[in-house]
Parts: C-alpha cells; sequence; structure tokens
C-alpha cells in the first residue's frame, strides 16, 4: 500500500509541477498584448488549470495523509 501511494503522489508531483508551469505561461502571456480573441481563450484555460491544479493538489494532501497514517 505504501508503494502505491507512494507511486501515486509521484504522479500527482509531476501533473502538479506541468499545470503550475502551464499556468505561469499563461500569465506570462498576458503581459502581452493580446488580441481579445485570446485573452478570451487564454483566460478559460487559465480557470481551468487553475481548478485541475487545486484539484491536484487536494488529492496530494490526502494521499500524503494517508501515507502518514501508515
Amino acid at each position: 500500500l505504501k508503494k502505491q501511494l507512494s507511486s501515486q503522489i509521484r504522479k500527482l508531483e509531476t501533473e502538479i509541477d506541468k499545470l503550475q508551469k502551464r499556468k505561469n505561461a499563461l500569465e506570462q502571456l498576458f503581459s502581452e498584448q493580446l488580441s481579445m480573441d485570446d485573452i478570451v481563450k487564454n483566460n478559460k484555460e487559465l480557470k481551468q488549470i487553475q481548478e485541475l491544479l487545486e484539484q491536484r493538489e487536494n488529492e496530494w494532501l490526502e494521499l500524503s495523509d494517508q501515507l502518514e497514517e501508515l
């Protein structure tokens, strides 16, 4: 069970890192001059990434707590 939890945690950490990098890249785009269409599109993607990032971070916390209890 410990190995399984550790593996899931590592996968989440990798996904969280990728999401964070994409979030940072999107935020950087907002400092550039964008068309209204690009602003809307990037804002929508940013919101989705933020929601997914929050979900993954919560999953990570839950799994970490489970691992500590073992």
